[in-house]
């Protein structure tokens, strides 16, 4: 990792962590929060020079998440070759279909290209007009997208992915994974703190990092940290795992 990403991301573990013990379930009394030896990642500072450690980890569904970053890639391409051929602003919201992207890493310019010709087709039949047009109750434009919005009643270029999506239970050993993971480090830093915290990270607003957690939290967890717990960001709900 390149010294600029390495610094961008102890900047969101901060940012991160600042809103999670702000949270109102969150008692300990903090004086402040500055980067740790790595590991850990963050080190919190309590009244009468006491020490808390925080190793971060995000939860997310690896495959799934990688899909929503190529169709990400693919839209941001799409916006960008239509802006430059066009320079119209135009607000493009996409709900993919699960239709497999087979092929996807060969075959990113033929996504683009797909994205592309559709709204470009819709802009110039309706350029003259203030429009807004949808495929919501009509067939779908192919079989890799279940409905597009396209509309010109906006002040700046807006292309996104926009879906509801179900939230399912997290698999328990996605959890007990990232505790273990973590746990390697523990070692080499534990007996420098009164408490070693491990903070794993969900809910971005996506499907690849939002999950149900009963399961997980009704069975107490057998691990070296202090605490665990879960911080479902995009919420600012934080629970915490029962230890044995």
């Amino acid at each position: 990792m390149s010294h600029y990403s390495r610094d961008r991301q102890k900047d969101r573990e901060l940012k991160i962590t600042e809103r999670f013990i702000s949270n109102e379930r969150i008692t300990t009394p903090i004086i402040h929060i500055k980067e740790g030896g790595e590991p850990p990642d963050l080190e919190i500072a309590l009244l009468g020079d006491k020490k808390i450690s925080i190793e971060l980890s995000e939860l997310y569904d690896q495959k799934l998440k990688q899909r929503q970053e190529f169709q990400n890639k693919i839209i941001a391409l799409a916006e960008h070759k239509f802006l430059e051929i066009h320079g119209i602003y135009l607000r493009v919201y996409i709900t993919f279909s699960n239709e497999p992207m087979r092929g996807a890493l060969n075959a990113l310019d033929s996504f683009v290209e797909l994205i592309f010709d559709f709204v470009e087709k819709v802009y110039l039949h309706n350029c003259h007009l203030e429009f807004r047009i949808g495929t919501l109750n009509s067939k779908p434009p192919n079989r890799y997208i279940k409905r597009i919005t396209i509309d010109n009643d906006i002040t700046f270029s807006n292309w996104q992915s926009f879906s509801a999506f179900k939230v399912d239970y997290i698999n328990p050993d996605l959890v007990l994974n990232r505790v273990k993971r973590k746990e390697k480090g523990l070692k080499n830093y534990k007996g420098q703190y009164e408490e070693n915290w491990l903070l794993l990270v969900a809910n971005f607003g996506s499907k690849a990092s939002a999950f149900r957690y009963e399961q997980v939290l009704s069975q107490p967890l057998n691990t070296k940290f202090d605490r665990v717990y879960i911080y479902e960001y995009f919420q600012d709900i934080v629970h915490e795992i029962k230890l044995l």
